[in-house]
């Protein structure tokens, strides 16, 4: 008889521990994710738009300023990956082209986003990146 009391004891303490050994964190905790998989924050690029009016392009400098229908100038810098859509020449096409309507897609972080809020004006502190050019044609 003691020996069947002394089983049915170990079955019913091995039947109540079962539950809690599930519910047993992990012996190694979750990493951290990397950099490369944590959210994007505020202060990542993103893409803007702006319509305007070409005034100038500086090859040298590659530089190009468009004016706004408020008839604020807006400067930007482009390089060899920026995509112009309606010239063949590229960029340094645009040279010609004063007074055309262009729009252009740059790339803005945070620093941009607050400077845009301050009063409007050409400001060359700012270092937006053109990447993409698209001429209107008419």
């Amino acid at each position: 008889m003691k020996l069947n009391e002394t089983l049915a004891a170990l079955a019913t303490v091995t039947l109540l521990s079962v539950p809690a050994l599930a519910q047993t964190p992990p012996a190694h905790p979750p990493t951290q994710p990397t950099e490369q998989q944590q959210p994007a924050t505020m202060d990542a690029p993103r893409t803007e738009s702006l319509r305007g009016s070409l005034v100038r392009v500086d090859t040298d400098k590659m530089k190009l300023t468009i004016k706004d229908t408020a008839g604020v100038e807006h400067t930007f810098r482009y390089n060899p990956q920026t995509e112009v859509i309606g010239s063949q020449e590229g960029v340094a096409g645009l040279a010609t082209k004063a007074g055309t309507n262009v729009t252009v897609h740059y790339k803005s972080d945070s620093s941009d986003r607050a400077m845009s809020e301050a009063p409007a004006r050409n400001d060359d502190k700012k270092t937006r990146i053109a990447t993409k050019i698209e001429i209107e044609t008419n």
